[in-house]
């Protein structure tokens, strides 16, 4: 990766990029797998080095506080005279939940949407009122590979739990032969221990 391409994926997770060029640059994620690799890479150590950084200021805070403790007599124990302390933990707790929330909110195309929605509906196919018709039409016609691959996932989960063993050993055997498919790693291993 030569250093335009780092500053361009940058400019994308701190959201500095124009309409157009952000629209370029999920065009790129949509088509070019291991572009798309190196930006979740990018995407994860930036977070990693906010919570580094948050770390080491709570690390600070924390030698600060006992440093004022061992110089004041010891009293006993406050919750409100620990409250730098606590307000620090709820800041870092705080910054970790809005940089997630960020992460999450970065891609606004339609296809993370369809991804975000099939992650929240599919978990529990049973359970949330989705008829299981709608979940193998998903997995046939939706638009993009990753959500056809993740329904094609979670209907042979959805047959596991029924029971339907042979159907279900039928769609994750094919997933299992293509080392392509996103839950590849995922089937072969439940075919083998089946």
């Amino acid at each position: 990766m030569n250093s335009g391409q780092f500053e361009r994926i940058e400019a994308y997770l701190q959201n500095q990029l124009s309409e157009a060029e952000r629209r370029d640059f999920e065009s790129e994620l949509q088509y070019n797998s291991a572009f798309r690799l190196e930006v979740e890479t990018q995407q994860k150590l930036y977070i990693g080095f906010q919570a580094l950084a948050i770390e080491k200021r709570l690390n600070a805070s924390k030698k600060r506080t006992q440093i004022q403790q061992r110089i004041k007599p010891k009293q006993p124990f406050s919750v409100f005279k620990q409250w730098p302390v606590w307000s620090a933990a709820a800041s870092v707790v705080l910054i970790i939940g809005i940089s997630w929330w960020m992460a999450k909110s970065f891609g606004s195309s339609r296809e993370t949407e369809i991804v975000a929605l099939v992650d929240r509906e599919m978990t529990d196919v049973q359970y949330k009122s989705l008829p299981f018709e709608s979940l193998q039409n998903i997995s046939k016609t939706a638009p993009s590979r990753l959500t056809r691959e993740k329904a094609e996932w979670y209907v042979a989960l959805v047959y596991l739990k029924k029971g339907k063993t042979k159907e279900a050993n039928k769609i994750l055997a094919r997933i299992a032969h293509n080392p392509k498919h996103h839950y590849h790693l995922r089937a072969k291993k439940i075919v083998q221990s089946m």
